[in-house]
């Protein structure tokens, strides 16, 4: 059974190994200390999600542990690569694994929840959720996946209006006023857009506005609405009518969303 002192071990373990990844270059450890902030809020959220469901403790436990261990690989990959672009570099849930297993950190677990978390690091990422019936896997991971939406918009949405600006989040893209067809298209079709289709960081921004589409649970669309991410990413987007056009799409999207989650699970916006 995981107990408090296998996620507080697991908390001081994540403390101790990002400090090797500090150069004392100031974009270097800007672009770490980005990855580290990121994965504590995404524990956070992830708790909050779970406390929303009213999950028992080692459920609660069990989701932060995911947390604190979902983004592992993105140190390594930084430091390597100098880019938190997997299509640059490496599948970074893929690098996880791998630090996961070079350091046997997770070994004080159960054989289940060992198996648990490194399955819920390797999907995390993935377009789409895995079909299955470990149905304790599948709710962590839905977990995980709304939670790292969530802290995610915070990052780039602050960027994006110049607070908190980091280059390190726009991949690389070049910040040019061109929007593919495709990454409209996917967003009028209620649908996720493929991350091939990428070219601007204008794509990127929509790419996220599309992520309405691929939320799990009611607490997760009332935290889209009460933060006002779409309002956010549209600010930071060219007023093109196909633009206008996405944004409406995805809001009423997200209206319908929580109509229907605060009909059928009595759900307040704060």
């Amino acid at each position: 059974m995981i107990q408090e002192t296998d996620l507080l071990y697991f908390k001081n373990w994540f403390e101790m190994y990002v400090k090797q990844f500090c150069t004392g270059n100031e974009r270097i450890d800007s672009a770490i200390c980005l990855k580290v902030t990121h994965t504590k809020n995404v524990a956070l959220e992830i708790l909050g999600l779970a406390n929303s469901l009213n999950l028992d403790a080692e459920h609660c436990y069990l989701a932060e542990i995911v947390a604190i261990f979902h983004d592992i690989g993105r140190f390594e990959q930084y430091l390597r690569y100098h880019t938190y672009s997997d299509q640059k570099s490496e599948d970074h849930a893929k690098l996880g694994l791998e630090v996961i297993a070079s350091t046997g950190v997770i070994s004080r677990l159960p054989l289940y929840e060992q198996e648990l978390v490194r399955n819920v690091v390797a999907h995390h990422n993935r377009a789409s959720l895995p079909q299955g019936d470990d149905q304790k896997f599948l709710l962590l991971l839905k977990l995980l996946r709304d939670a790292d939406k969530i802290d995610i918009l915070r990052v780039v949405t602050e960027h994006y209006a110049g607070f908190s600006r980091n280059e390190a989040i726009n991949i690389g893209l070049p910040d040019t006023p061109e929007i593919s067809d495709e990454i409209v298209n996917s967003i009028l079709n209620c649908t996720l857009a493929k991350v091939q289709d990428i070219k601007t960081i204008n794509d990127f921004k929509l790419l996220q506005v599309g992520w309405i589409f691929d939320l799990n649970f009611p607490r997760t669309y009332q935290i889209f609405k009460q933060r006002c991410y779409l309002d956010k990413l549209s600010a930071a987007l060219p007023q093109t009518v196909n633009v206008i056009q996405a944004i409406d799409s995805a809001r009423r999207f997200l209206m319908r969303k929580c109509t229907i989650e605060r009909s059928v699970h009595e759900c307040q916006i704060p």
